[in-house]
């Protein structure tokens, strides 16, 4: 039974890929390159449901999907296993975080890259839904029109890793993020217009690693021993500031590795 299915570079310009066989042990999933593919492909679905049980699902790759416009809910409600999603150049994309915090509640790994208009439709109405219980890293990756971080993530108490970079709307860090006690690394590059650290930042006490660039409001308050922010960091043992090079190489060539191990292991 097939436990891997790879799609990649669709011979002519479909709008959805074609039914699927189904495969009820499938554990991983990668779609690339499919630059004129704007539905989710359909695999097998049952009478009940317009989309297979990928219940086994743990490990989905989206690459290069430039027509993609959403996800649909029903499709993300199947995916109870999954450990890792990678979501990366899909410009179209128009996500809430919501709904993959509200069905994801597996993730553990989550990487969104290039995808425009991803947080367009995050919820004002003040509800809140269960997030995932075991995310530990997330990457947000030349996201434009992100402004703050998703509510979504306050109670994501599970979160190590947080890398943000190439945001430039991004104009303020929430007090909340001192809610993310387990954070021990934290990198802000390239997102110019965010002007201050929030006070909530003194409360990451397992924070071990910073890393700002390109930020030029930051990188100045943040100067040590100097900067008006440096007190809420000086705890952090580990600070970089104004290192772009290498913190964005480190981040890509991450990135590169893991996108030429997803194209072997389908090969």
């Amino acid at each position: 039974m097939r436990e891997k299915v790879s799609v990649t570079a669709e011979p002519e310009p479909h709008h959805h890929l074609p039914l699927f066989p189904s495969f009820p042990c499938l554990s991983s999933l990668c779609i690339s390159d499919c630059p004129m593919m704007s539905l989710i492909p359909v695999i097998s679905p049952s009478a009940s449901s317009p989309f297979s049980d990928l219940s086994k699902l743990k490990s989905l790759f989206l690459m290069g999907l430039e027509e993609l416009e959403y996800l649909p809910e029903e499709w993300l409600q199947n995916l109870t296993s999954l450990v890792t999603l990678k979501i990366l150049w899909c410009r179209k994309l128009r996500i809430s975080i919501s709904p993959l915090f509200q069905y994801l509640i597996t993730l553990e790994d989550l990487c969104i890259a290039g995808c425009e208009e991803l947080f367009n439709n995050v919820n004002e109405d003040g509800t809140h839904c269960l997030g995932p219980t075991r995310l530990g890293h997330l990457s947000i990756v030349q996201v434009p029109n992100l402004v703050s971080l998703p509510r979504e993530l306050r109670d994501v108490t599970t979160l190590q890793g947080l890398q943000i970079m190439d945001c430039p709307s991004l104009v303020s860090l929430p007090e909340w993020i001192g809610n993310l006690t387990s954070l021990q690394e934290l990198g802000i590059i390239n997102c110019p217009n965010l002007i201050s650290l929030p006070e909530g930042v003194r409360r990451l006490t397992s924070l071990r690693r910073l890393r700002i660039a390109k930020c030029p409001h930051l990188e100045e308050r943040c100067q040590q021993g100097i900067g008006e922010d440096w007190p809420k960091i000086a705890h952090v043992p580990n600070f970089r500031n104004g290192d772009d090079i290498g913190n964005r190489m480190e981040w890509m060539q991450s990135q590169t590795h893991q996108i030429a191990q997803i194209r072997r292991f389908y090969v």
